[in-house]
């Protein structure tokens, strides 16, 4: 079973005899260090989710959701296809001539953006907390005005009321927060109805991932895609790792990093030996599943799409 953030920074700070607060706030930067480290030590299937996508006529991106990182597969439901993965660059490169192509979708790509879509045209921009309780942290937004400029605004939340942008912009190259918030922070156009982005309460700026799909879908299809999480830093009291049964290997990493601190040196390289050894363990425990059976499917490449 996993303990939760308090517990860890507790039992760390018991460790190293030092429960005072200012060691708990290094405490926490040091677990969440470590925490990122076992997330991306292997591919941990507690990460890995299916996401459902319904295209629409002459639309060719669909946004993920806040939390998608990477994608491993797409599969066409409808027409019982599995869709071509690429790269934006790769695409453009051997498409360049039938861009507007319509039919049915046979290939994708996936593009990283800060929003989940752009301002439809220039307006000023919108956004509002799910909590009347942020009431003072400032929204950073960095942008492209309707006269062609790059600047930026900080805007100050006023909790559940919409607070608006003095620019017009055609262009979201930035969001982010000063600190975490009580609330779900949503991004709206002008008209308060048309979403652009969320931030959840401990994401400080806004990431997303698109799937664009060509040709430009003529109808509605089932597309259902298999991706990988973005975890974010443990920040409330009661949050508990994604991942099963780590948060005894996170705590010997961040005793590793206090002992360190400490100029313990020689405890630092016990528990950080240790540390690795529990994640080699954990790691391996995931893998040596009784029954399971690890393939590797090579796929041919396609001359005619010019890889070769």
């Amino acid at each position: 079973m996993n303990k939760n953030y308090l517990q860890m920074k507790t039992n760390v700070g018991l460790m190293v005899q030092d429960s005072s607060a200012s060691m708990a706030s290094l405490i926490g930067v040091w677990i969440n260090n470590r925490y990122r480290e076992v997330v991306n030590s292997h591919t941990w299937e507690q990460l890995y989710v299916t996401q459902t996508i319904t295209t629409s006529a002459n639309v060719s991106a669909y946004p993920f959701d806040a939390n998608t990182d990477k994608i491993v597969f797409v599969n066409d439901i409808t027409n019982s296809n599995t869709l071509n993965i690429t790269t934006e660059e790769q695409f453009l490169q051997q498409n360049f001539d039938a861009l507007t192509t319509t039919g049915t979708p046979t290939k994708c790509f996936i593009k990283s953006d800060v929003v989940a879509s752009q301002p439809g045209s220039a307006e000023k921009i919108t956004l509002k907390s799910s909590s009347a309780q942020d009431t003072a942290e400032i929204i950073f937004i960095r942008e492209i005005t309707a006269t062609g400029g790059e600047t930026y605004e900080n805007l100050t939340l006023t909790g559940t009321t919409a607070v608006t942008a003095s620019n017009s912009v055609t262009r979201i190259l930035g969001i982010s927060k000063s600190a975490s918030t009580v609330g779900k922070i949503t991004v709206y156009e002008n008209d308060e109805s048309t979403e652009l982005a969320q931030l959840y309460p401990e994401n400080l700026e806004s990431r997303y991932k698109t799937l664009n799909v060509h040709p430009i879908p003529t109808g509605a299809s089932t597309l259902h895609s298999r991706t990988k999480r973005r975890i974010s830093p443990l920040a409330q009291n009661y949050d508990y790792p994604v991942i099963e049964e780590v948060s005894d290997i996170i705590e010997l990493g961040a005793q590793a990093d206090a002992w360190r601190y400490k100029k313990q040196f020689n405890k630092g390289s016990v528990f950080e030996t240790q540390y690795q050894i529990a994640k080699d363990d954990r790691v391996f425990r995931e893998v040596n599943q009784p029954g399971l059976i690890h393939q590797m499917v090579a796929t041919p490449l396609n001359r005619n799409e010019g890889i070769l």
